[in-house]
């Protein structure tokens, strides 16, 4: 969302007395508060912006004889002819973000043309979004120096919203189930965002009793990630009891998609690839059982979904065998095909040993590396964690950084959406002042040439991006910054260096170790999709193992865990 495209949807929804200087529009996009967040959204259909919101905080001093205080103020809002039907989805996604972001305060604008009597008339929506329309006290300069009354929405108390339960089990009546072992047990489901803010002391409570859990599988984690990116789906957290205590979730999600030829629901686990890696179960005891009374709500809810897909899974992990195991039995599909090669380091030994098992290529490849970077200027090298101001200040750096190399141009990275940079900078507000956020750069006279962060967790640290500026490629800086920060790994009495899914098919020269995962595919029986999983999971295979008998192979799309071999 830019000045231009913002101007073009501005002049054909207002006319030209209530239309506003260029310059004015562009001050407010390129506004951000002190928390590095902004509130204006873009509303698109495809690639076309065909609304806006533009707000602030605002401390309510230049509202004349109004008591008002601190605010968020809606600058601007436009929704283009033949798109209105698109407008509630665009106020549901700005009330959230004010609700979440700015709890408490009050929503103002100055409502000009018909959108008073627009508002007056959908109260009922905005108690369901968590605020109350206040009245209009007075007429004040607005829009162009027209005159508009001050429209105030206050926010309702906490469990007054219609539709908004207090309670975490926010879809229905729960579920009593008793697995094929005899365990009685009951299944509740958090259907949006406060239910999983609300499941926070529970959820990390099971947390500290599922082995090997990783970071991702965190609920600071999980709820950075469906703050950022969860606008448009639907939550499916199923909850497992045994009496009055939670021992496990599994936290699933239900997206639209276009597949073989019609939009389907799509059943995964919270989070998407590259974002969330290796999804699982969080199952604190009792895991079969809790998977099989898991896959009985699924059944229960067979209507809610199509297929599902599970990605990056163990293909030995018994919770899982039993979900699928427990829906095949009631005629759901299913089927498996290799997913992402995940490498790790384990810090046995020291660096040097680990240093002394590359080759004398790869060594001097170092050396010289070093010898070049330092011929260019004053070599810095500073790791930084603990400080939640200051990584939000390297990130962004790490920003403009990104945009000097190649994954700018291959649309990857933490720059590719607004939604990426808002889920990084929620994951150093999570992380950042426990010390488990880690920023690493390389500086040569003062100037970012590469930078890397990750987390920490339970002894093991996760990579999460690395970036390097192209102009010194020549000095291979992000090869030279990845053993700075792996030398710097093994002093700190880490475990594991988990790479993740081989996003950088360069990382894995590091790795001494790899996991190899599953997709895991779950089709209900509808005609279009028993049709194919015939073909992907039955035909497919066999045609494959007939043609590879004549040294003929089948073309294949390209493994979407590679990128290139850029550091």
């Amino acid at each position: 969302m830019d000045r231009a495209t913002v101007v073009a949807v501005e002049r054909r929804v207002y006319s030209r007395e209530y239309q506003e200087p260029e310059h004015l529009i562009e001050a407010r996009l390129r506004y951000e508060d002190e928390h590095y967040g902004s509130l204006n959204l873009g509303l698109f259909v495809d690639d076309k912006l065909v609304g806006y919101v533009l707000a602030y905080l605002d401390d309510g001093a230049e509202i004349p004889g109004q008591a008002i205080g601190d605010n968020v103020y809606v600058a601007d809002m436009a929704v283009l002819p033949g798109y209105r039907r698109h407008l509630l989805k665009l106020v549901t996604a700005f009330a959230r973000e004010v609700r979440l972001e700015y709890p408490g305060l009050p929503l103002v604008a100055h409502a000009i043309q018909e959108t008073g009597s627009m508002w007056r008339r959908h109260q009922a929506v905005f108690r369901r979004l968590g605020f109350e329309l206040a009245a209009e006290p007075s007429e004040e300069k607005a829009r162009a120096g027209q005159a508009a009354p001050l429209v105030v929405w206050e926010p309702l108390a906490a469990g007054r919203c219609t539709g908004r339960k207090r309670s975490a089990d926010s879809s229905h009546a729960s579920q009593r189930f008793h697995s094929s072992s005899g365990k009685a047990l009951r299944t509740s489901v958090v259907t949006d965002e406060d239910g999983l803010l609300r499941l926070r002391e529970q959820w990390q409570r099971i947390e500290q009793a599922v082995p090997g859990l990783t970071v991702f599988q965190t609920h600071r984690y999980q709820a950075a990630w469906v703050r950022s990116f969860a606008v448009d789906l639907k939550l499916m957290i199923i909850c497992i009891h045994d009496d009055n205590e939670m021992i496990g979730i599994a936290p699933f999600q239900v997206s639209l998609l276009q597949m073989h030829g019609k939009v389907r629901r799509q059943l995964s686990f919270l989070g998407a690839p590259w974002q969330v890696d290796r999804p699982a179960f969080l199952f604190s005891r009792d895991a079969r059982d809790c998977a099989e009374a898991a896959a009985h709500e699924m059944l229960a809810r067979r209507d809610q979904w199509d297929v599902i897909w599970f990605h990056e899974q163990d293909a030995s992990d018994p919770a899982l065998g039993t979900f699928c195991a427990t829906l095949s039995s009631h005629k759901v599909l299913h089927g498996r095909v290799p997913s992402s090669h995940c490498p790790y380091l384990t810090f046995d030994g020291t660096w040097q040993q680990l240093l002394a098992t590359k080759s004398q290529k790869f060594r001097k490849n170092l050396k010289m590396a070093r010898r070049k970077l330092q011929g260019a200027g004053q070599l810095e090298y500073a790791s930084h964690a603990g400080d939640e101001l200051r990584l939000q200040q390297l990130f962004g750096e790490y920003e403009v950084l990104e945009g000097r190399g190649w994954k700018a141009s291959k649309g990857v990275g933490v720059s590719q959406s607004v939604q990426h940079l808002r889920f990084y900078r929620h994951l150093i507000h999570a992380f950042g002042d426990s010390g488990q956020f880690v920023f690493r750069c390389l500086r040569v006279d003062g100037h970012l040439v590469a930078a890397t962060f990750g987390l920490a967790h339970e002894r093991r640290f996760y990579s999460l991006h690395i970036a390097h500026d192209a102009a010194y490629s020549s000095c291979s800086p992000g090869t030279f910054l990845e053993s700075l920060e792996l030398e710097e790994c093994f002093q700190a009495g880490l475990e594991e260096y988990d790479f993740l899914g081989g996003f950088l098919k360069n990382k894995v020269r590091w790795a001494t170790h790899a996991r190899d995962t599953v997709e895991v595919h779950l089709y209900q029986r509808q005609p279009a999709l028993v049709v194919a999983y015939l073909y992907f999971f039955v035909v497919k295979p066999r045609l494959k193992r007939l043609l590879s008998g004549f040294g003929i192979r089948l073309p294949t799309k390209p493994r979407s865990d590679r990128v290139g071999d850029e550091a």
